[in-house]
Parts: C-alpha cells; sequence; structure tokens
C-alpha cells in the first residue's frame, strides 16, 4: 500500500481524488461512502474488517448486552432476503403442518437440521460475507446475533408468528460450526 504525501511546493496531496459510493440519509444524520483510488480487495476487507471489529467491541464494551443483541439482530433482519422469505412462506403455504414444511424447507435451505433435541441451522464455517475473512479471536463473538436476526426473519417471515432463534455455538466464538436452535 503506497503512503500518500503531499507536495511540498503546492501542499496539494498525491492521494487520487473521491469517487462518492454512495450517499444517503438516516435519522441521525447523513452519510457518504468515498473511494480514494483502486485498492485491492484484500486492503478493503482488512481496513472494513478490523473498523467493523472495532466497532463491535467498543460497542460489547460500553452498551447493555441485551441492547446490543437486539441491534445486532435487527441488522441481520434486514440482512435477510425477502426472496427467501417468500420462498418459505411459499413452502409453508401449501405444506400441511410444520413438520412437513421443515421437511421441505430443508430441500431448499441445506443448512436446516432436525435432530432428536429439535430443529438447527448449522454451518461447517462462517458464511458471513462482512467477518468471514476476518482472522479468528478478532470479532466479538456477540457480533453473531446478527445471524440470529437472520435466523429469525425467515422463520418468522414464513410462519407469520414469532419464533425463539438461539445462538448455541459459533466459529466466531471458537467453536467448530455455527449452531442455531429454532425454537418453533
Amino acid at each position: 500500500m503506497r503512503a500518500f504525501e503531499r507536495d511540498p511546493e503546492t501542499g496539494r496531496s498525491n492521494q487520487p481524488p473521491a469517487t462518492i459510493l454512495y450517499s444517503s440519509s438516516a435519522k441521525n444524520g447523513s452519510f457518504i461512502c468515498l473511494k480514494y483510488g483502486e485498492h485491492d480487495e484484500e486492503f478493503i476487507l482488512a481496513t472494513s474488517g478490523k473498523w467493523l471489529c472495532n466497532l463491535i467491541g467498543g460497542l460489547d464494551e460500553n452498551v447493555d448486552n441485551e441492547i446490543l443483541k437486539r441491534v445486532l439482530e435487527d441488522c441481520g433482519r434486514k440482512c435477510q432476503s425477502q426472496s427467501t422469505i417468500r420462498r418459505a412462506r411459499a413452502i409453508y403455504e401449501k405444506s400441511k403442518d410444520v413438520d412437513t414444511f421443515l421437511t421441505e424447507l430443508g430441500k431448499t435451505v441445506k443448512h436446516l437440521h432436525r435432530e432428536k433435541g429439535g430443529t438447527y441451522i448449522v454451518y461447517p464455517r462462517c458464511y458471513c460475507t462482512r467477518v468471514n475473512k476476518i482472522p479468528q479471536g478478532q470479532m466479538p463473538a456477540i457480533y453473531c446475533n446478527c445471524s440470529v436476526g437472520w435466523a429469525k426473519a425467515l422463520f418468522e417471515g414464513a410462519l407469520g408468528r414469532p419464533v425463539e432463534v438461539t445462538l448455541q455455538k459459533s466459529i466466531i466464538a471458537g467453536d467448530s460450526e455455527c449452531r442455531f436452535k429454532i425454537g418453533l
């Protein structure tokens, strides 16, 4: 990565001009994403991953645990695809009961497992593109509550009622798999 410097005579930076990638407004203010020159994917992942780790770590240290879990769950709900929810809802509507629904949904959601103790989503690796390239141990495990929200959005959208999703294991926390129990 090259360092940007200022010309001693003109005072101008050799940094390329910024390109606005997107601009949006929100209740708490405006956000603008700028891109400076060209960076390779590794640089972008390293800097955004470090920033996200710092953000979640700071929140984990300074915000009530239950509030942070709810915020992360809400992020996960927003990450869930509406088309995936519609497909799951269509499967549910064609099913005679929840048992049939889970059997049919399991044909399209390959990580859905039904075991003696209940229904689970089990991942052999972290599939979250925001964190799966971050080295083990750097992201606080509370981040996985985002995936709790993702699973809740899927099942609540399909069934039309609240469901309970419990994070049982997390690769980010050092477990060999991510495991979420789905309480139907």
